[in-house]
């Protein structure tokens, strides 16, 4: 119940800012459920490895772990890797690493940007001076959006919560903010 009404709650926030001016009918969506703490691997995994057209991330921390090669964000990064070879439209911008967050924090982070650009995966990262705090994937019809970042502790320890909905319009919105994004990020420094 608790579950039930937290993602409606979510969903309520959500759709407040997918509703435009021009008498829209409102938020219109086919499927929507809350997606909490380790659900998210099994969430996101499900979603890249089932892409059909595109998949676009945009995220704060990423990381790819060379001594733990089984790790969940690895995994996710190789699915990401496979489906970019097989022809899907992939897109990535990860946070750069603005000066506060340091140099080892950059270090870690130019990992899985490295492991993805190596293997030609479109990924930038974002306009110095702005912090993308986002955790946002798109992939086809569905978004799934909320805290997890793709890193150990996200993904395998911390209390997390995300909104997995499925609906064209939310998705064109979110793709355009993506888009918005993408256009104004640079190859990684």
């Amino acid at each position: 119940m608790k579950k039930k009404l937290m993602g409606l709650l979510v969903l309520a926030i959500l759709s407040a800012g997918c509703i435009n001016t021009n008498q829209d009918q409102g938020l219109e969506y086919k499927e929507a459920r809350v997606v909490t703490n380790h659900e998210y691997f099994e969430t996101a995994n499900e979603l890249i490895s089932s892409a059909n057209s595109s998949i676009k991330l945009l995220m704060f921390q990423a990381r790819k772990y060379d001594d733990y090669p089984d790790s969940e964000s690895n995994q996710l990064l190789e699915q990401i890797i496979q489906k970019n070879q097989q022809g899907i439209d992939t897109k990535i911008v990860l946070e750069g690493g603005e000066d506060f967050l340091g140099e080892e924090w950059k270090t870690k982070q130019f990992s899985a940007y490295n492991y993805l650009n190596s293997n030609n995966v479109p990924v930038k990262e974002d306009p110095e001076g702005t912090l993308t705090h986002a955790k946002l994937l798109i992939v086809d019809e569905y978004v799934l959006i909320g805290s997890t970042n793709w890193n150990y502790n996200a993904l395998t320890k911390n209390h997390e919560t995300n909104l997995l909905v499925k609906s064209r319009k939310i998705r064109d919105e979110y793709t355009n903010y993506f888009n918005q994004i993408w256009k104004k990020s640079r190859e990684y420094q």
